[in-house]
């Protein structure tokens, strides 16, 4: 029986291996993001867009509705294929819970809604990995080990260039936030079972991107390295040059994208991440 994966639009990965998502024909539910009165579809505007409507009213993000997935899981279901949806973590949007909902409304062992425990392009390696497995025949309850063990072995490291979006997001605390404006912190988050946590506090430019470099390091040997900016690709590159300098990982094999609308509504402009997908031991 076939297996589809379907995914939510948190996911971030470069146009070439969206392209490949696409072609194998992976639906991916919008989240919304709105400004003020109005809503717009996620991944419907570019950066430019986004950003110039955020310079009025910056943005707040909204899970899709359990509607949505079931209209995404439907047409499989009606073929007597399975589904296995993969959400961005649980821990910072309902989406996860929306899918559950959804996947109640169609008979057991049909669909599997999956916690990716990640965001961006943390889930996007996630995702690539899953989607691959199912292209080559994986079946159901092998491409869901397969997703709980990958997702274990994925690194993701987020660099802020200020923390005044993740505050307006309700992702730290005001105190923190006026905290690390006055000191100048460019604060490296991670996540924990799903949990963003913060793990460095470098001051300045220069040292986080020497902190990324350490810590993504410091997880090789990896299947996949990817780096994700929002409107920052000068740095990004520079990030991949340090990587590379570093590690001697091959630079043709990073992974390196813009990431979507979402990350950018809680992490403003100037965010660098990093992600490793550990070899398994």
């Amino acid at each position: 029986m076939p297996v589809r994966i379907v995914i939510d639009s948190s996911c971030d990965l470069p146009p070439a291996q969206m392209q490949e998502l696409a072609d194998m024909g992976i639906p991916m539910v919008p989240l919304l993001i709105h400004f003020g009165m109005e809503t717009i579809v996620d991944r419907t505007i570019s950066m430019s867009e986004f950003l110039a409507k955020g310079a009025e009213a910056w943005p707040t993000t909204a899970a899709p509705s359990a509607g949505a997935f079931v209209e995404a899981f439907r047409p499989f279901i009606d073929k007597g294929e399975q589904v296995i949806c993969i959400t961005i973590t649980a821990q910072h949007s309902s989406s996860f819970q929306s899918a559950t909902l959804a996947a109640q409304q169609f008979p057991p062992d049909q669909i599997a809604v999956e916690d990716s425990y990640s965001l961006s392009l943390g889930q996007g390696l996630v995702v690539l990995a899953a989607a691959r497995a199912a292209r080559e025949g994986a079946t159901f309850h092998e491409i869901i080990e397969l997703i709980r063990d990958v997702r274990s072995r994925v690194h993701l490291y987020i660099a802020l260039e200020t923390v005044e979006y993740v505050v307006k997001g309700g992702r730290v605390s005001k105190l923190g936030g006026i905290l690390a404006t006055l000191l100048r912190i460019r604060p490296i988050l991670t996540l924990q079972e799903g949990e963003l946590t913060m793990v460095q506090k470098p001051r300045g430019h220069k040292a986080a991107v020497e902190q990324l470099v350490d810590l993504a390091a410091a997880a090789l040997p990896a299947d996949m390295v990817g780096i994700g900016h929002i409107a920052c690709p000068e740095w990004a590159e520079e990030l991949a040059t340090a990587f590379c300098q570093r590690t001697a990982y091959p630079r043709e094999e990073i992974l390196l994208t813009e990431t979507g609308s979402i990350m950018a509504t809680h992490g403003g402009p100037g965010v660098l991440g990093i992600g490793c997908l550990c070899r398994a031991r």
